[in-house]
């Protein structure tokens, strides 16, 4: 299961307008910086500024020369400024193992998890959020809408590690029989299969959180109905998935079952099929109450070229 709508068009390194002579532009994934020689002189002016050290942080990111360096600087910025910006960076380059394609790397869910956690305890910690610092957290937070998206990766990860949980379950038992003839590499997924529900109760709980946002100011109203309506969509599949995982579960201990195939065990299929059918019915209809943020951010991505 892949993110569908995390291919925002993120605000570009640079808020200033085109600097005069040579200009170096990169981009990476759907990360772009417009202008990396300006990013790094006003840093190297001013390295106490922790908007240019953002900045250059960022372009240095997407330059893709040192991203341990540029990692480093957002590190230092999110303990020592508790800056959301640069917490939501991390949180993006972890999602998707630096490519920042919008795909989620599957290895590496626990750590997404936390990164996200983080920039939502940085944005709760703060009462006067976005507007703590100065107009520039703001402008990121409404540009790239950091609350609503950090909220709904909560529930979209718990639903990746749920799936992936339950592949490594059936993986693991499938080596484990005697009758299996097939790819004794498959995945078992040892980090998510034992969690299965606890990911459905992680699932539902972040599902609600995200589903009751309050309306704030800042919050754009395509994203906040989309968003919301995803999350809802997540809780009431986790709640429907919960009683089929538990069924699961239960027929994988039964000893008739310690050879799992269909032949042998057809009640194990049965309900691993029905868990599918209801996973993949949420993705579509995740796509299409997601699509008007999609809409929306190719109508921008026009507009600005």
């Amino acid at each position: 299961m892949f993110r569908t709508f995390m291919k925002a068009v993120l605000v570009s390194a640079l808020l200033a307008s085109g600097s005069q002579g040579f200009a170096t532009e990169y981009i990476r994934g759907y990360l772009h910086c417009t202008d990396y020689e300006k990013a790094e002189k006003n840093y190297n002016m001013e390295p106490d500024d922790k908007d240019y050290e953002y900045f250059y942080a960022r372009c240095l990111l997407v330059k893709g020369e040192n991203d341990f360096e540029a990692l480093r600087y957002m590190h230092r910025l999110v303990n020592q400024h508790e800056w959301v910006p640069a917490a939501f960076m991390i949180a993006l380059y972890t999602e998707t193992d630096g490519k920042f394609d919008g795909q989620l790397d599957v290895d590496n869910i626990n750590k997404v998890i936390e990164d996200y956690y983080k920039v939502l305890f940085l944005i709760n910690l703060d009462p006067r959020y976005p507007d703590a610092h100065d107009n520039l957290q703001r402008y990121y937070e409404v540009v790239d809408q950091m609350e609503l998206n950090a909220s709904y990766s909560l529930s979209f990860l718990y639903s990746n590690k749920f799936m992936n949980g339950v592949l490594g379950t059936h993986n693991r038992r499938l080596l484990q029989s005697p009758g299996y003839e097939g790819d004794r590499n498959e995945n078992t997924y040892p980090e998510y299969n034992p969690y299965t529900l606890d990911s459905l109760d992680k699932m539902l709980e972040h599902g609600r959180e995200c589903q009751h946002l309050p309306r704030k100011q800042y919050f754009n109203p395509i994203y906040y109905n989309s968003i919301t309506e995803g999350c809802r969509l997540y809780a009431d599949l986790a709640e429907a998935l919960k009683p089929l995982e538990q069924k699961r579960l239960s027929i994988l201990n039964q000893e008739s079952c310690q050879d799992l195939n269909e032949n042998n065990c057809p009640e194990y299929y049965e309900v691993l099929y029905e868990i599918l059918d209801l996973v993949k019915k949420n993705q579509t209809d995740q796509d299409e109450t997601l699509r008007p943020i999609l809409e929306y951010e190719r109508q921008q991505a026009q507009n600005n070229n």
